[in-house]
């Protein structure tokens, strides 16, 4: 989660931009859906060597 939060600091607008119309309805938050998405799909490594592969996020 740590990595995940890192990497989207300082991306709110971003986020609310791209998964806010998904969260509309939704008892979810555009931030909730893009940590759901992303933590399968864009992080590699195991623990404690985590890191987020770029060309998935």
């Amino acid at each position: 989660m740590k990595v995940i939060n890192e990497f989207f600091s300082g991306m709110k607008q971003l986020l609310k931009t791209g998964f806010g119309p998904e969260a509309r309805g939704t008892t979810k938050n555009y931030q909730n859906l893009a940590i759901e998405y992303n933590k399968p799909n864009a992080l590699k490594g195991y623990f404690p060597d985590v890191e987020i592969d770029y060309s998935k996020s």
